[in-house]
């Protein structure tokens, strides 16, 4: 199912069981992690990932929460009906609100797509000749490592109009 689609679903349920604001966040997001030590690879992942928080006010002030990795019909039930839960469980009685928003907030571009042309392959190769590189420089090095993470994030919010 389309994002677009599985935002309006949450927030139709999110209406239908008393939410008045409501704010869903999906995040989506991979990672590649090596590290080299004594000239072999000590550690290799790649990973996907991806979710949604949702929170949601009820009229008594209280702000309800719940995240999903599942992304399926019965999920995002669940998802809105844990978040009207836990809206009817918290004790605090500060009111929690929505960011209605404002100024936009600088974007900083420090992503370069280019890294995705290089295969996990070369990425490995890359770090066991920069090992071999740094320890021809100085002997005191010890251990290589690097982390590769790009996360997409979207947020949607739904207001309810006040007055």
């Amino acid at each position: 199912m389309a994002l677009q689609n599985w935002k309006d679903k949450i927030f139709a349920l999110g209406k239908d069981v008393g939410f008045g604001d409501m704010e869903l966040y999906f995040q989506n997001g991979r990672s590649f992690e090596a590290m080299v030590f004594e000239g072999d690879i000590s550690k290799y992942s790649v990973s996907d990932q991806e979710g949604l928080a949702f929170r949601g006010g009820i009229l008594n002030g209280k702000m309800g929460y719940a995240y999903t990795e599942i992304l399926n019909d019965e999920a995002i039930v669940r998802l809105v009906s844990d978040a009207k839960s836990n809206a009817e469980i918290i004790e605090t009685e500060e009111e929690v609100f929505i960011y209605e928003g404002g100024d936009s907030p600088s974007k900083l571009d420090l992503y370069n797509e280019s890294f995705n042309l290089v295969n996990a392959e070369e990425k490995l190769e890359f770090l066991l000749e920069a090992e071999r590189s740094a320890k021809a420089l100085d002997g005191r090095f010890i251990e290589w490592r690097t982390i590769y993470l790009v996360i997409q994030m979207t947020l949607w919010q739904s207001r309810t109009l006040k007055g």
